[in-house]
């Protein structure tokens, strides 16, 4: 608490003193959405040589933020290839809280304009609120992928965006009409090498309403190493986009139908367990939201395809972040298929233990999204089904077992009318002496009471 008051405190010294450092901007964006190397000059402390024109670099640093009059949010980046690339930022990660309490969030951007080696965009759907001073910690910005410039690593996975590091706290101060802009840099953690996929698990046998109807259970995961020692992972954040289809067949008519997607933020957590529904013939699985390569391979290493398998080596965690449903109903003359699919898979934060030392940091890595085949299936437990045919069976043996005393007392009936009676009389005259026994306690403390 001390450490994040102390820090609090030298944001608001530089944002309101220290105007003559470099790191101080006052960038005001009066007119809407004016010329991004207006804007920069406005700032004593910029310098446009200083920021060198270079083809052959496909990058983009943010340089500055501000705050337009209606509170939206403006970046200003650094492109050294822009006067020649058509090269455009498309989104950041970006927490509007600090310290231990890191949070970033997906925030998209649109271009507004560019001017030499210069961009400008605004934050969509962002509206700053009424503080005195307000704190952004960008620690990445992202761009579409592009063909000209990049190349996929895999044919099962796609990369959708590429991300740079930012790494930097923006503090803006509002003093009287004016906002004074500082920045100081910040730690964060970058993901060297990732890759996402899911594992189908079967969810057994069941009809519904005169349907046949089929389905499994697909387990998201992703797989990925970093450029730091992690002892103990204790909790992630991740990003992605999900999208639910639907396919209709009538037999003359087909028809899918796309639902808009979804941007999704989840968090996962070491402690959290996720395992099968109880239905018969359903895959048995069991596992942590977070494993490490070695717990992976314990739970699902049996089920995962060859090829998948030799891309783990060297990866350190595995996130299973997300469950979706993939369903096959079936009747006469219709049948329909509805699955969901998972995209832009991204990792926005890390917990963790290293050394005896807890961080929380933002991180740094690429938009991507899998394979739409399974890395790996597990089917039906056909167990189960053997398990109720033996329970049927010994039914079975109960009923015949029945019927044959049945048929033996019909067949020596002439006999037992002479000997059922008399057993009769005595499981009778049993019965009736052993309440008599346990009511007598009852019947001594009646006939007590009734003699006084």
């Amino acid at each position: 608490m001390k450490k994040k008051t102390l820090l609090l405190f030298i944001l608001s010294i530089f944002a309101l003193f220290f105007t003559s450092l470099t790191s101080l901007s006052f960038v005001h964006a009066e007119e809407k959405y004016s010329d991004v190397l207006t804007d920069l000059k406005k700032d004593t402390n910029f310098s446009e040589d200083y920021y060198t024109v270079d083809d052959s670099v496909i990058d983009i640093s943010v340089i500055q933020i501000a705050e337009t009059p209606d509170k939206e949010l403006l970046i200003y980046t650094y492109q050294p290839a822009n006067i020649t690339k058509e090269v455009k930022a498309s989104s950041i990660s970006m927490s509007l809280t600090i310290d231990n309490n890191i949070n970033p969030s997906i925030y998209d951007l649109t271009f507004i304009n560019s001017n030499s080696v210069f961009a400008k965009y605004v934050v969509n759907d962002f509206v700053a609120n009424n503080d005195m001073i307000h704190y952004y910690e960008i620690v990445s910005i992202f761009r579409p992928f592009n063909e000209e410039y990049d190349t996929q690593p895999d044919d099962n996975y796609t990369i959708n965006e590429i991300s740079y590091p930012v790494g930097s706290l923006f503090c803006a101060a509002y003093t009287g009409d004016s906002i004074a802009y500082s920045r100081i840099d910040r730690d964060y953690i970058e993901i060297t090498d990732k890759w996402c996929g899911f594992i189908r698990y079967d969810k057994g046998l069941y009809l519904s309403f005169g349907f046949y109807t089929t389905a499994v259970t697909d387990s998201h995961f992703v797989v990925f190493s970093t450029n730091r020692k992690i002892d103990t992972l204790e909790e992630a954040k991740v990003s992605f986009i999900s999208q639910k289809m639907t396919f209709h067949s009538t037999g003359l008519n087909d028809e899918t139908i796309e639902d808009e997607p979804v941007n999704e933020e989840v968090v996962v957590k070491a402690s959290e367990t996720v395992e099968n529904e109880n239905r018969l013939c359903a895959a048995k699985f069991k596992w942590n939201r977070i494993q490490t390569i070695e717990e992976f391979k314990k739970t699902d290493g049996d089920n995962l395809k060859e090829e998948y398998i030799s891309e783990l080596d060297g990866m350190k965690y595995v996130l299973r972040f997300t469950e979706t449903i993939n369903s096959w109903l079936s009747g006469d003359g219709y049948s329909s298929h509805t699955w969901t699919d998972i995209s832009n898979v991204t990792i926005l934060r890390l917990k963790f233990q290293t050394d005896g030392v807890s961080y929380n940091l933002g991180v740094v890595d690429n938009k991507q999204t899998g394979s739409d085949k399974p890395a790996g299936e597990e089917g039906k437990d056909w167990s189960d089904l053997e398990k109720l045919l033996q329970k049927i069976m010994e039914v079975i043996g109960t009923i015949l077992q029945i019927l044959v005393l049945v048929l033996i007392v019909a067949l020596c009936s002439p006999i037992l009318a002479v000997i059922l009676p008399i057993i009769f009389k005595a499981i009778v005259y049993l019965i009736k002496f052993i309440i008599s026994i346990i009511t007598w306690p009852f019947r001594a403390i009646s006939n007590k009471r009734r003699n006084k």
